[in-house]
C-alpha cells in the first residue's frame, strides 16, 4: 500500500518481493533492484525513488537495509 502512496511508478516494477521477516525488495524492468529494510514509511519510500532516479548512480542494486548507509553496486 505504502508503493502506491510513493512516487514509484507501479508499472516499472516487475516483482515485489517479501520476505518472512517483512522486509522486501523491489525488482524494476530495468533490472534495478531496491532492498529495504524491515522498518519502511512513505518519507523513506520517496528517499529510495529519489536515489533509485538518480541517473549518475550508474547503478544496479540500491541496498538500503543498513541503518545509516546506502550501498550501490552493479551487480
Amino acid at each position: 500500500n505504502l508503493i502506491q502512496l510513493s512516487s514509484f511508478n507501479i508499472d516499472n516494477i516487475s516483482e515485489i518481493k517479501i520476505y518472512p521477516s517483512t522486509r522486501f525488495d523491489l525488482f524494476f524492468k530495468n533490472k534495478t533492484i531496491l532492498k529495504f529494510p524491515n522498518e519502511v514509511d512513505l518519507k523513506f519510500l520517496q528517499f529510495a525513488y529519489l536515489l533509485n532516479t538518480k541517473k549518475e548512480l550508474n547503478k544496479k542494486v540500491i541496498d538500503l537495509r543498513l541503518p545509516k548507509k546506502v550501498v550501490v553496486s552493479d551487480e
